[in-house]
């Protein structure tokens, strides 16, 4: 069946082709930007909750959709940002750089509680979540705490995201909860980018939302392939982007260009004096091109 056929407009929207503002390593969560943009224009959710922010990728996707969608959103980042077993130890430069994005960008439509997830659960009501992102410890045992522990503060139409659900070397256990959820509630699951786990838990979901969970598995294998192609499509802009922020470092650093700066700040430098003299001096218009073609 050709995509032409089968009508997805309910789980696909221009957001989903939007550009993400903000990408930094590492870079695992990237591939899920295009349906963060989604799903929060179509959840229109009141608050949205991550279990685990890291560097932000997935957060400020979140901000970033909300903003744009003009949703009033209240979105909360959770995490100690000190690392875990999975996600390594690393140093105060990740929370810093976290923080200070957030100020500059989001600071009245955000909240950062540098805490475990259980200690501050008691800071939300019940029923007060729309979107759940846990991404935080991922064994069995600590994904299904997570879980089990905020299920209850999750609106009529909440709905949760479980990140890697599609890893399942060592003690990675999402796969096994999410195999255990998908019998009990309604879910849409996709593979790429080590898997993403959709899970509605609540009884009045958008009907846009809802059409995820009501896909046949033609049109769940269409949608899957387009958003794991934009999810590619972000990696490979990131990646060029990457080598461009690299060639350009080199750049900058070299001899010539260092050579060039000096030659062209000096030239400005002469051609004010002169000028505040008032008299003309016939100064070179250095530039680090003029460098370059000479050599």
């Amino acid at each position: 069946m050709k995509l032409m056929d089968i009508d997805l407009r309910d789980c696909v929207s221009p957001a989903s082709f939007w550009k993400p503002d903000r990408i930094v390593e590492p870079h695992s969560w990237i591939e899920h930007i295009p349906f963060a943009f989604w799903v929060v224009g179509s959840l229109q959710p009141s608050a949205v909750v991550e279990l685990g922010s890291l560097s932000g990728n997935s957060f400020f996707a979140f901000c970033q959709a909300a903003m744009r969608h003009h949703t009033k959103t209240r979105l909360t980042a959770i995490d100690t940002w000190q690392g875990d077993e999975h996600a390594g130890s690393y140093g105060e430069e990740i929370f810093i750089d976290f923080r200070r994005y957030r100020d500059a960008h989001f600071c009245e439509s955000t909240d950062m509680l540098r805490c475990t997830f259980d200690a501050a659960r008691p800071r939300f009501a019940s029923k007060s979540i729309d979107l759940l992102h846990i991404d935080g410890l991922h064994t069995y045992e600590a994904v299904r705490h997570d879980f089990e522990t905020w299920l209850d503060a999750m609106s009529d139409r909440g709905v949760v995201l479980f990140h890697d659900t599609a890893i399942t070397a060592g003690d990675f256990g999402v796969w096994r909860l999410w195999e255990e959820l998908s019998h009990r509630y309604p879910t849409f699951e996709f593979k790429h980018g080590n898997g993403l786990g959709v899970l509605s838990v609540g009884g009045s979901i958008p009907d846009q939302t809802a059409q995820l969970f009501e896909l046949s598995e033609n049109e769940a294998a269409t949608l899957r392939s387009l958003y794991s192609c934009l999810g590619r499509a972000i990696c490979d802009w990131e990646r060029e982007a990457a080598i461009l922020r690299r060639r350009l470092f080199e750049i900058e650093t070299s001899r010539s260009w260092k050579i060039s700066c000096i030659l062209a700040n000096a030239a400005n430098f002469l051609r004010r004096r002169r000028s505040a003299q008032g008299t003309r001096v016939a100064v070179p218009d250095w530039t680090p091109t003029d460098l370059s073609r000479e050599r």
